[in-house]
């Protein structure tokens, strides 16, 4: 598939090069759209939330149900003390039963500069001491509650089984530097300490959002370069060098959005636009 985004051209009319592109991602999700795990890998599913808002609370809630399957144990760390920290606390505890065998178990602590970073390496530590906690994953998948999952994501989870990769990100991103965009990856779990030793030797240089993206983000890649790889690869498409598919590809975003392809919502950049841009019905399953 590398050798097909070599070829793309700035313009996708008549672009035959692209819809191959399209055409070949969709039958690769549709192969892939039923929980497909013969082997029973364990994998749990880390979400790192901040819930000030009503749509950031929501936001949690609609993506819940995109993450219940078999052998997928869900663990929510939120920030406390945020204006509906309890909300979701209740909710959760109410829906305690939903994702049975599985565990689904909510967490909070004080947010701070390293936000959702420092939310995943709490859970991540609270794992090996906490015994209700399975200690035999095979996968941790780390989301935040940056986007608002559209459509089904099981062919990522599937994916990530048979790829095998210490770190599998769903897309690439070629803005500032080649990277893979941290709202969605998943690690192997026996090189969870690769993350952990290098959040543990940095994190004296993160003091908010920004030195997360920078010190955190955008090196990713190096931490796991000799076993990494990425489910949708867009970093070298030449109509989207050098940019954040959110926020400066409406095109492309658009069309991988509109064939299930990039099913998530970019909460910032739905926050940037006005009356005269591209509006999204959001049903929030609540």
């Amino acid at each position: 598939m590398n050798c097909i985004i070599d070829k793309f051209k700035t313009n996708r009319q008549n672009n035959p090069e692209l819809n191959l592109f399209v055409k070949n991602y969709k039958q690769i999700i549709s192969n892939n759209s039923v929980p497909n795990n013969p082997e029973r890998k364990k994998i749990v599913t880390i979400i790192a939330c901040h819930t000030n808002t009503l749509l950031k609370y929501n936001t949690v809630i609609n993506n819940l149900r995109y993450l219940l399957f078999p052998n997928n144990d869900i663990i929510v760390v939120n920030s406390s003390n945020e204006k509906y920290s309890d909300k979701l606390k209740n909710y959760i505890a109410s829906k305690s039963g939903i994702n049975r065998p599985n565990i689904f178990k909510y967490i909070e602590i004080p947010n701070d500069k390293y936000i959702d970073i420092g939310k995943y390496i709490h859970v991540l530590n609270n794992i090996k001491t906490d015994d209700s906690i399975d200690k035999e994953y095979d996968f941790v998948v780390l989301i935040n509650d940056s986007i608002i999952i559209q459509n089904s994501i099981i062919h990522y989870y599937n994916v990530i089984i048979k790829n095998n990769k210490e770190l599998y990100a769903y897309n690439d991103s070629s803005e500032i530097k080649y990277h893979y965009q941290s709202y969605l990856y998943a690690i192997k779990y026996s090189a969870i300490h690769k993350l952990d030793n290098y959040f543990n030797i940095h994190k004296s240089d993160i003091h908010g959002y920004k030195d997360v993206i920078d010190k955190i983000e955008l090196k990713l890649y190096d931490i796991y370069a000799n076993d990494s790889d990425c489910f949708l690869k867009i970093a070298k498409i030449p109509c989207n060098i050098n940019k954040n598919i959110y926020f400066h590809n409406d095109e492309l975003y658009q069309l991988l959005f509109n064939n299930k392809i990039l099913p998530f919502i970019k909460i910032r950049a739905l926050e940037k636009k006005d009356n005269n841009h591209r509006t999204y019905k959001l049903e929030l399953s609540i």
